[in-house]
């Protein structure tokens, strides 16, 4: 059987184990209402994830998701309470944000030749801080007065079990799969992230594969900006906190080595599930607000530690195998 099935089949049982374990522990865990709050969850680190996907796949990483999403929620916000501007319009204006934000990591890397991490990490604490500065513009937008807005409100509601925000997700999750497997965009993902310079010597331009990862990831922040804008009816200095971490940790227990290479968007829609059912598992059957950080922090440590081991243990099956395809171009396609 393909390794990558198996390390998909060895997600999808955890995710079942931990649904098991949590129901017995918990009697309110296993109900639709839970479930459908629980995918609510996963899609706002969902949709960030199939960007953040683009980006680790290159050998990145993206630290100002959390961050660029608060700004763009901030700035909607503010012109739907503030301004007369028509909803669809500040929409399209938010997601122009999110993508120039995006593009804006993605063009201080590769012109600057500054690490992923370092830019990134930069930007977080820029774009928290002009959230934060925005906020500060008199004393209606410190209350964060509610917007009303009937067709913004519907945006953050749902439609039977399932939430619009779910919709949006799935949808993502289609198109953001269909560009990394079928498309050239996704092919030269794979070959920077598993070997930049053998790809920069195939014709690749490493630079614009790199600026639309960065991009695509703001302009999916956007999306998720105005999603949270529309389940909350404001925006506060709050939203996105920490974040970052729960997307890249969704991203990497799905599937993606962060040295880059390997991943799909499958192994991110399982790996944004299973934080999410962590997440209300461990709130419901009772564990301290204090612990909740280290379980998390445990979690993705065990995933990096087993992706690596899984990872050699595969490579010495195929060595000690004699030939087969390599490791890097079975990356190619995920």
């Amino acid at each position: 059987m393909d390794d990558k099935i198996i390390r998909k089949m060895i997600s999808i049982l955890l995710l079942g184990l931990l649904v098991v374990v949590f129901s017995f522990r918990a009697p309110l865990f296993f109900t639709v209402n839970n479930f459908a709050s629980i995918l609510r969850e996963a899609a706002y680190v969902g949709i960030m994830a199939c960007g953040v996907t683009f980006v680790i796949i290159t050998g990145g990483i993206d630290n100002s998701v959390g961050s660029m999403m608060a700004l763009c929620a901030m700035i909607g916000s503010n012109m739907l309470r503030f301004t007369s501007i028509p909803l669809l319009v500040i929409i399209f204006l938010v997601l122009v944000l999110g993508l120039l934000l995006g593009a804006v990591n993605g063009v201080l890397i590769t012109t600057l030749n500054i690490p992923d991490f370092i830019v990134t990490l930069a930007t977080m604490n820029i774009y928290r801080g002009l959230t934060r500065v925005l906020n500060a513009t008199d004393i209606a937008a410190l209350q964060n007065a509610m917007i009303k807005n009937n067709i913004l409100k519907m945006l953050g509601g749902r439609i039977g079990v399932f939430y619009l925000v779910d919709i949006v997700f799935f949808i993502l999750i289609i198109i953001s799969h269909y560009i990394l497997r079928y498309t050239k965009l996704g092919l030269y993902a794979y070959a920077v992230g598993s070997n930049a310079q053998a790809a920069k010597l195939t014709g690749i331009n490493l630079a614009k594969i790199k600026v639309f990862a960065y991009t695509y990831t703001g302009f999916l922040c956007g999306i998720a900006g105005i999603m949270t804008v529309a389940r909350m009816m404001t925006a506060t200095t709050e939203i996105g906190i920490g974040m970052e971490f729960s997307v890249i940790s969704a991203v990497v227990i799905g599937g993606c080595s962060l040295q880059g290479g390997r991943g799909d968007m499958t192994g991110t829609f399982i790996g944004t599930l299973l934080m999410a059912v962590i997440n209300s598992g461990i709130v419901q059957i009772g564990i301290s607000t204090y612990y909740q950080p280290i379980i998390k922090g445990v979690v993705i440590l065990a995933a990096v530690l087993f992706d690596i081991a899984y990872t050699k243990y595969v490579f010495e099956n195929r060595k000690n195998a004699g030939g087969g395809k390599s490791i890097m171009r079975r990356n190619f396609y995920g």
